[in-house]
């Protein structure tokens, strides 16, 4: 079994802040990396459906994303900078 067209490479499940259950999705690109077709067609009907969907080109961009969507993280980056 493989994995689904289009969908995004990380998924990160858990509460939102209302409780109810939810999902984050993250699509790992290069720098240059471009969404095919079938990506962008997942991406929006996730994000029609709710979900929170980004492109992360680097370590620092899900570290970026973590923070934003106030995730809970044992990064000591993403610690470090909401402390400041």
């Amino acid at each position: 079994m493989g994995a689904v067209a289009g969908w995004p490479d990380l998924a990160v499940y858990g509460q939102a802040e209302d409780e109810n259950p939810t999902a984050w999705f993250i699509e790992v690109k290069t720098p240059a990396g471009r969404l095919s077709d079938v990506q962008h067609d997942v991406h929006d009907r996730l994000k029609l459906a709710g979900f929170k969907v980004a492109v992360a080109r680097s370590v620092d961009d899900v570290r970026d994303l973590v923070r934003a969507w106030g995730l809970p993280s044992r990064d000591t980056y993403v610690r470090r900078s909401e402390a400041a």
